[in-house]
């Protein structure tokens, strides 16, 4: 980013608080920004970037600013902003093409579908076309970053899609769930059936009543006040397991699996196996180091049970040193 950026991102956001409380005001800074898309690229460029920084304010890896007060007022501009015409402008700028922009673009777009349900589902499939076309035209095992954003776009969509037409299906309420995943820790071994549903119960997100929570946590020291069925079950994964032969062939196969939560996961539980079988440990490691050759599968985004953002490939990495020793 140049300098003029950066000065022209600073003074913006510099405007912003000072009309804090003016609408009329915040609206003139929103039809600037639209005006400054219809403009030229570099000024689309500064445009793209400013929106992406407003939207991912409200994101999970940047909660530490939530006592910024003044940081956060900054993101009420987002209710004066087009995002109709923000969507529409980057499918414009894609169709051109790989260029030195294209990384904020599909930046943007992606802090829009990740924090905007309607322009999600509105241009679904839009959006879909618009980068499978994009990433079509991108040279042969180039652009990697490229790749990896246009993916996790398609990835959000993926996720609004599904959670608009097949609602989860789960074995049992939050509660029960997560009551029974933490009794888990009290049998001498994790059976088949006990595995899979470890690993899956990471990927609940329903959230347990506060007196549920505080029961399963009283013992584990100071914690918030509530959390998920996925926190639950990922806490547990800190612990030594014991498995028996079918449950460690089902938590290496989860390597394999699409969701990046569930191979992390998978990894979390091989590395505080008591005891592995031999030829499951080697499966295991050639899993895993095929995985961290493939760029785009070990950079996959990794959003923890509880709002932690970690980077998988260094996960991986982790547990392969513990599965080498």
């Amino acid at each position: 980013m140049s300098g003029r950026e950066i000065t022209y991102q600073t003074c913006l956001n510099l405007r912003l608080l000072l009309c804090k409380g003016n609408e009329q005001k915040r609206q003139e800074i929103a039809n600037e920004l639209q005006t400054m898309l219809s403009g030229q690229i570099k000024m689309q460029n500064i445009t793209f970037t400013f929106i992406s920084s407003i939207n991912l304010r409200d994101l999970r890896d940047l909660r530490d600013l939530r006592d910024l007060r003044d940081l956060r007022d900054l993101r009420d501009l987002r209710n004066n902003i087009d995002y109709d015409f923000v969507t529409l402008k980057a499918f414009d700028v894609l169709k051109d093409g790989i260029n030195s922009y294209s990384l904020s673009v599909l930046f943007c777009l992606y802090s829009v579908v990740a924090t905007n349900d309607t322009v999600a589902s509105q241009y679904n499939h839009q959006i879909q076309d618009s980068l499978r076309s994009f990433v079509g035209s991108l040279p042969a095992q180039q652009a990697l970053e490229q790749r990896l954003l246009a993916k996790a776009v398609l990835r959000v969509l993926e996720r609004t899609t599904t959670a608009s037409h097949t609602p989860p299906s789960f074995p049992a309420q939050a509660d029960e769930r997560a009551t029974k995943i933490n009794e888990l820790q009290q049998q001498a071994s994790l059976s088949k059936q006990d595995a899979v549903e470890l690993l899956s119960a990471c990927t609940d997100t329903r959230k347990v009543t506060r007196a549920t929570w505080q029961k399963l946590m009283s013992e584990k020291g100071p914690w918030s006040t509530e959390g998920t069925v996925g926190e639950v079950a990922w806490g547990l994964l800190s612990q030594p397991w014991s498995m028996n032969e079918e449950a460690e062939i089902v938590v290496v196969h989860a390597l394999d699996d699409k969701d990046a939560l569930v191979c992390a996961a998978a990894a979390r539980l091989l590395q505080q196996a008591k005891k592995l079988e031999a030829g499951e440990r080697r499966r295991a490691m050639e899993k895993i180091m095929a995985i961290l050759r493939d760029d785009e599968l070990s950079r996959r985004p990794l959003d923890t049970p509880g709002g932690g953002v970690e980077r998988l490939d260094d996960l991986l990495f982790e547990t392969l040193r513990v599965l080498v020793e």
